[in-house]
């Protein structure tokens, strides 16, 4: 039977690094096209969802490898 611990791999802290700073930058720049909707004709969805997509991709960048380890370990012990 599963006990429900699971064993994780630590997450970095990104807040100092360059990712952290970059993430904010991606989010700030559709962010100001949502506010701008009316002049640039642009539904809110679009820069969101390509924003959404960077910063899944720039995490993924930093972290590398742990957080597929850490998720695929998790699953393989979940569902036994």
């Amino acid at each position: 039977m599963h006990s429900g611990s699971v064993d994780t791999a630590p997450m970095p802290d990104l807040t100092g690094d360059w990712v952290g700073l970059a993430a904010l930058a991606v989010f700030a720049a559709p962010y100001a096209l949502v506010i701008g909707e009316e002049a640039n004709n642009l539904r809110k969805s679009k820069p969101m969802v390509v924003a959404a997509g960077i910063l899944w991709l720039m995490q993924l960048g930093a972290t590398g490898a742990n957080i597929l380890v850490s998720v695929g370990s998790r699953s393989s012990t979940t569902f036994r």
